[in-house]
């Protein structure tokens, strides 16, 4: 599945999301597993989670923190002890504000299409920083 491919959770739509894993051909169990736990997970609390999807290996969340701690408008990797789980962590103010200017957009189809943008941005930019990092670390690997 191709990062243009990838599937992102929408709470309205989380159990539609898990049918279609369920029924993607190359998806692996564990995938399901991971994506099933996310999303429960992000139900009971979603406060603090911006998104949870798939390029169809790793399960990809990106959560919201305080600007300080980001200390840009992100995504920032944050570490996982899971090879086949990428965290994130964008600004909480830069969402908002991109939020609200959405929500005050006289077209509503434009403004979500400008979200939908944003987060499908996000996403990717986090799938980049994460195979950086992979890169990165097999790299330091070899020199050992």
């Amino acid at each position: 599945m191709s990062t243009d491919e990838s599937l992102r959770f929408d709470f309205e739509q989380g159990e539609e999301l898990l049918e279609e894993l369920n029924n993607g051909a190359g998806i692996t169990p564990e995938l399901l597993r991971d994506m099933t736990h996310e999303m429960n997970l992000v139900r009971r609390s979603p406060e603090g989670t911006l998104l949870v999807g798939t390029e169809g290996t790793k399960t990809v969340t990106i959560f919201l923190a305080p600007h300080s701690v980001v200390q840009c408008n992100g995504p920032v990797l944050v570490p996982t002890f899971d090879a086949l789980r990428v965290a994130s962590m964008v600004s909480r103010e830069f969402i908002e504000s991109r939020a609200h200017a959405c929500d005050e957009a006289d077209d509503q189809d434009a403004a979500q299409n400008e979200w939908n943008a944003l987060l499908d941005g996000l996403f990717n930019k986090t799938l980049e920083l994460a195979e950086g990092m992979d890169e990165l670390n097999s790299k330091f690997m070899e020199h050992e």
